[in-house]
């Protein structure tokens, strides 16, 4: 999984920061962040070492970010490679610890790489349209069961039930339409 991790961050042009590191195996920098990868042989070996490569990712790289660099003072991630299972209650106990940066253990049986901060691209919207829809719809619902009657009146009954034939320019448009037409 590391070698995986390493592929997309060379992919994405991350540039790696080359020091004799004591803890870390490797860290990388990217405009999102700053990621530093270990790979750890068990559960064991994860519960020994974690807080060393915190600290030396903290007092390393986070402790010596410039002025320019300040801004990913709070971008920093620990990726925790494990090569076996990882209990869940110490998986939780190093995820939950919230000095210095996030932390991400990742066990040797999983191969999805959406935990990863870097993995998402948010730039280009999603090949499958139903999914923005879905969320229209759940917005709609939402939003009836929020709403004071008065307010559910200006609009018609079905602008709540055909939520998902609306699209977000479609609410938008539909909403300042009312609103222009109170106005005259």
């Amino acid at each position: 999984m590391i070698n995986l991790v390493k592929e997309i961050l060379k992919e994405k042009n991350a540039i790696e920061i080359e020091k004799k590191w004591i803890n870390l195996d490797e860290v990388y920098i990217l405009p999102q962040g700053i990621f530093g990868l270990v790979e750890l042989r068990d559960t064991e070996e994860l519960e020994n070492k974690w807080e060393s490569c915190a600290l030396e990712l903290a007092t390393k790289v986070q402790g010596r970010l410039s002025d320019s660099f300040d801004y990913l003072r709070w971008d920093i991630y620990l990726i925790l490679f494990v090569n076996s299972d990882t209990p869940t209650l110490v998986r939780k106990i190093i995820e939950n610890d919230r000095r210095f940066f996030k932390k991400i253990v990742i066990n040797n049986r999983e191969s999805d790489t959406n935990r990863l901060p870097f993995v998402f691209d948010f730039s280009t919207p999603p090949n499958d349209s139903s999914l923005i829809i879905h969320q229209e719809s759940m917005f709609l619902d939402s939003l009836k069961n929020i709403l004071p009657h008065s307010v559910k009146k200006i609009f018609a009954e079905d602008f709540f039930e055909n939520g998902p034939e609306y699209e977000s320019i479609d609410i938008y448009k539909l909403l300042k339409n009312k609103k222009d037409a109170e106005l005259k």
